[in-house]
């Protein structure tokens, strides 16, 4: 079994470049999934890594379309 790296909200928000309110938002719209370890928010490394990937992927997106 692996074990994976778990941030704070406050962490996890400095990571992505985003607020704690914003990571707050997402959890409370399902858009963030988290764990609760004896009662403290987590996030999980994998669910880090996939808002970074969408987040390139927009991006890269973004950028393509302006020529």
């Amino acid at each position: 079994m692996k074990v994976e790296q778990l941030y704070s909200l406050k962490d996890a928000a400095e990571l992505l470049g985003v607020s704690e309110a914003l990571l707050r938002k997402w959890r409370l719209t399902r858009k963030l999934k988290v764990v609760k370890v004896g009662g403290c928010v987590r996030v999980t490394e994998s669910e880090l890594r996939s808002h970074i990937e969408a987040d390139l992927k927009h991006q890269r997106m973004d950028s393509g379309g302006e020529q």
